[in-house]
């Protein structure tokens, strides 16, 4: 299916959602109130689909996630729209491919940062919440623009404590309690709240957990959009001995990044207890993602074993298809059933979002809602490469020269199939369909 003629399907299936969905199994969902749940979304920074034992045997066992899993549904097929943090996140707030604002790539230094935007008329999902009576906080690194008028109290959330740039360290630069190993680039501390700045702070996982949690509580009595953005286990790699004795290994670099995956672990463990304890846990929705693939620099980083091809800066799976798990309340048993062997993007999390709390999904968002089927392909532009992907089959371009792949039977893209030219000949003519309304890249 052309991509331009899903969208038009998408934009027809808008206008009767509400009378296919009211008080029936497919839909689950009742229109004749606005429902405002609370919903918490978690990210995490760089951490792979392989780096935990829920998505591959090798992994770590963080018991929290697999227990929010076993809740809800950890997605086999989740994807994000860019292998990066940056871009990665202008897709999950904007609910749009952030191609179409010629947003590929991280915001260097050297950027103008007056180009590190998102075109004002396209309202960002704590904007849209906010303007539906939510409570907003943002509790960790923004990495959506650096400018104040990309500030995140200027862009929906009432309150702030985090970084609007990338990684920070974990405890003040001083701090002799850390253990470093690995990667150690030099970053600044500028972490702040409320455009205040914050000079001393605990490990820095620790600290993001005990903000969330007093948030939930002080917005117990208000529905409230809380996201809580971890940096783990983005380097700097820097451990605690509380999480880095957890770990029974000799290599000293995997070991302090399998502590910060369970410093994680342990903080989405703390927030979900507070959650429950606050009397919320049927009426919230959590959803946990991270931003893109592992970041593999040095030996033994990464999964041991792992099942995708590439890592982070890379659209093979290993870059894109990320851990991602929903822990739904409003979603019936089918419905979860059927997100099992679904293609899904973080594209999806603001459509469902606004197709729960309004019963429509805006026409100008690029994703689907998750409370209905869908089959729609799902695209990929970085560097010099760009993907399509529809059902099991994969298209990637790299200058121009193409690897189709079947993802249910070849999820490592280890075959390029040259035995399927009328599928390729599709794909190729969705992804030009797609190219030919994106801009080009602003840095």
């Amino acid at each position: 299916m052309s991509y331009l003629l899903n969208r038009w399907i998408k934009s027809s299936f808008s206008l009767i959602l509400m009378v296919l969905t009211s008080c029936n199994e497919e839909g689950g969902i009742n229109y004749t109130a606005i429902n405002q749940p609370n919903i918490v979304l978690i990210l995490s920074d760089d951490l792979g689909y392989d780096d935990i034992k829920l998505y591959n045997e090798s992994g770590l066992e963080t018991p929290y996630l697999e227990e929010l899993a076993k809740e809800g549904v950890a997605l086999k097929r989740g994807y994000v729209t860019a292998p990066v943090c940056s871009p990665s996140r202008v897709g999950i707030f904007s609910g749009r491919y952030q191609e179409r604002f010629g947003y590929y790539n991280n915001p260097y230094p050297s950027v103008n940062q007056d180009l590190v935007s998102i075109p004002s008329d396209n309202i960002l999902l704590s904007e849209f919440l906010k303007n539906y009576g939510y409570s907003t906080g943002l509790i960790g690194k923004w990495h959506i623009g650096k400018s104040k008028d990309y500030h995140p109290l200027n862009k929906g959330f009432d309150y702030f404590y985090g970084t609007v740039d990338g990684p920070l360290n974990y405890l003040p630069l001083d701090d002799s309690l850390l253990i470093k190993t690995g990667w150690n680039p030099p970053v600044k501390n500028n972490l702040e709240e409320n455009f205040e700045p914050v000079s001393n702070y605990n490990y820095l996982t620790d600290e993001f957990t005990e903000k969330a949690i007093s948030f939930i509580e002080e917005n117990r009595n208000t529905p409230f959009f809380l996201t809580v953005s971890y940096t783990s286990p983005h380097d700097p790699w820097q451990s605690i001995p509380k999480y880095y004795n957890q770990i029974d290994l000799e290599d000293g670099t995997r070991r302090v990044y399998l502590s910060m995956i369970k410093s994680l672990d342990e903080g989405i463990g703390h927030i979900t207890k507070a959650i429950s304890e606050n009397g919320l846990k049927s009426k919230t929705i959590v959803i946990f993602i991270s931003d893109n693939g592992c970041k593999n620099i040095g030996p033994n980083v990464c999964s041991l074993n792992p099942s995708l091809k590439g890592h982070k800066g890379s659209i093979h799976e290993g870059g894109i298809r990320v851990p991602f798990i929903i822990k739904d309340p409003y979603m019936t048993s089918s419905q979860i059933e059927g997100l099992l062997n679904r293609n899904i993007s973080s594209l999806d999390i603001y459509a469902s979002l606004s197709h729960l709390i309004t019963g429509k999904v805006p026409e100008k968002l690029d994703g689907n809602s998750l409370y209905m089927p869908n089959s729609a392909e799902l695209f990929w532009k970085y560097g010099n490469q760009a993907a399509v992907l529809s059902g099991d089959f994969k298209l990637i371009s790299t200058n121009g020269e193409y690897e189709l792949y079947n993802l249910k039977s070849d999820p490592k893209e280890q075959f390029n199939l040259d035995n399927q030219p009328l599928v390729q000949q599709e794909l190729q003519e969705a992804l030009f369909e797609w190219e030919s309304i994106i801009r080009p890249a602003k840095w």
